[in-house]
């Protein structure tokens, strides 16, 4: 009866240290997208300023709303990076689960860790 119960322990433990390392890498995931975004968004400002330098030299009329045409792409554009980004940030309430949970393995470990090290001595 015993090893029925250690052993539906052992599944236990093993499906929720899965689960979290599924938690943990979505997270990765979040963050490796929301990393790209973020070099996008910077590359799209260093355009946008390049541009507006350009425009405040001596430009003939067409020029200026060639520009003026960029300028206001790329301030849609960054308008839609600020807006994926702040959809992608991780909240507290997406990360609150997995973070107990690597809490929660991480000591059980470090207990384990004592266990075998104090049977061995």
């Amino acid at each position: 009866m015993q090893s029925d119960s250690s052993s539906d322990q052992w599944q236990e433990i093993e499906s929720q240290i899965q689960e979290t390392e599924a938690l943990l890498a979505e997270v990765k995931q979040k963050f490796e997208a929301a990393k790209t975004t973020d070099s996008d968004r910077q590359n799209l400002q260093i355009r946008q300023q390049e541009l507006e330098r350009k425009l405040q030299t001596k430009l003939n009329l067409q020029q200026r709303q060639e520009l003026k045409a960029q300028l206001q792409i790329i301030q849609t554009q960054l308008e839609d990076i600020d807006t994926g980004i702040s959809a992608q940030l991780i909240t507290w309430s997406s990360f609150k689960e997995p973070f107990w949970q690597i809490v929660r393995f991480s000591g059980l470990g470090f207990l384990l860790g004592i266990l075998v090290k104090g049977c061995v001595s």
